[in-house]
């Protein structure tokens, strides 16, 4: 199955050429380490490649997004109006509310297979409908499997709480791929990030 190209210099080597269509990529790390970035330029490569994407966030305003974007150069705006990419800010409970329906903006065109990539920004937001990590498994596993059954690849990002190696959030074991981003302070008091794949299924990775 030929990958996706992620748009990304350098992350496609990394990561086997690409994402594998119709899986679950979890992009995840601290604030700051550029998860957000990383999934508006992901979705922008994909829709300029001819894909249409639906980006749903859930905390950023899509004026901010699209300010943000077109700094990079990323003119999410035109590729609005080509009908390229479909720019949703909503809640946890309407995004899945749209995902079992089929309908509103992303449902109907979930339903319709109209959709090659969806990025969600991020997860971290349906602990918020939770008690505990117990409970929040179940509503991230509908949430990914739904985006499976519809046939879409989709890109999903996550809050860590630290950078410490040790961490490993439950949605690592559902997702079938896991981009970590992180960085530190080297002796010159820069700011060094990377990106490191903890998990491939069905291709391999550096």
């Amino acid at each position: 199955m030929q990958p996706l190209a992620s748009g990304v210099p350098g992350v496609d080597q990394i990561v086997g050429g690409g994402l594998l269509p119709g899986t679950c990529v979890l992009v995840e790390g601290v604030t700051g380490s550029g998860k957000t970035t990383l999934g508006i330029q992901v979705a922008a490569a994909r829709a300029r490649a001819g894909d249409r994407v639906a980006v749903v966030l859930f905390e950023e305003l899509p004026g901010n997004v699209v300010r943000d974007a077109a700094a990079f150069g990323w003119d999410l705006k035109a590729l609005e109006r080509e009908d390229r990419l479909l720019l949703l800010c909503t809640s946890p409970d309407i995004l899945w509310e749209q995902l079992t329906s089929g309908h509103g903006p992303l449902g109907s065109r979930l339903a319709e297979g109209d959709l090659g990539l969806v990025f969600v920004d991020s997860i971290s937001h349906l602990h918020e409908r939770t008690a505990s990590d117990t409970e929040a498994r179940p509503a991230v596993y509908s949430l990914m499997s739904g985006l499976k059954r519809a046939g879409v690849t989709s890109l999903l990002t996550k809050e860590l709480p630290s950078s410490d190696p040790q961490i490993v959030p439950f949605e690592e074991y559902l997702a079938d791929a896991v981009w970590r981003l992180s960085y530190e302070t080297g002796e010159d008091q820069r700011r060094h990030r990377y990106f490191e794949v903890l998990k491939s299924r069905g291709t391999g990775h550096v």
